[in-house]
């Protein structure tokens, strides 16, 4: 960008938020980019979302950060998702991830842990229920900034406490949501 039109984007504050939406933006999966997520309101949730994505992303790639806390690389899991339980109510699609997590794998029956991580499938559920609320940036930004904050303190390379597990993002995700996941179901 040339110094004269930078000098018009910092001038211009509606200029200026287009701008930098459009390079968070180009941070999306090329499908989602391309064909959009499941509804327009989840949209608009991904929308709000997007900078804490792009700022956790960035983190993992300074390896400030563990990859498996990683939200970006997990949209296509929650749009495919979305798409799942688009015509279920936020309530029903709980319930769907729920039971599916209590289920018993029988040999040739594919569950959606099977196709999607639960990582995914959290961040799905967070989009719907976020997309229901008037300004989708308030329950995304509670989640993601407890998230946040979790992920930022499991430094990579540092042991834990008292030889404890590390913690567990898709648990994590799941409990700021309002989701119960089965230790079982807790796979990146």
């Amino acid at each position: 960008m040339d110094p004269a039109q930078a000098r018009r984007v910092q001038a211009d504050a509606e200029l200026l938020a287009e701008h930098v939406g459009a390079v968070l933006a180009y941070q999306l999966p090329e499908k989602i980019r391309r064909e959009g997520f499941a509804t327009e309101k989840e949209e608009r949730a991904l929308l709000a979302a997007l900078p804490a994505l792009v700022t956790l992303d960035q983190a993992i790639r300074r390896g400030e950060v563990r990859p498996g806390w990683g939200l970006l690389e997990r949209l296509d899991a929650a749009r495919a998702f979305a798409e799942l339980v688009r015509n279920q109510t936020e309530a029903q699609a709980i319930t769907t991830v729920e039971r599916a997590a209590q289920q018993e794998q029988l040999p040739g029956v594919r569950l959606v842990w099977d196709e999607l991580p639960p990582l995914g499938v959290v961040l799905g559920l967070l989009l719907k229920k976020a997309g229901r609320a008037r300004d989708p940036g308030i329950p995304v930004g509670a989640a993601l900034g407890e998230y946040l904050s979790a992920a930022f303190d499991d430094v990579p390379g540092q042991g834990s406490f008292f030889g404890l597990a590390p913690p567990d993002p898709a648990a994590t995700l799941a409990r700021l949501v309002g989701v119960r996941l089965p230790a079982r179901t807790r796979a990146a």
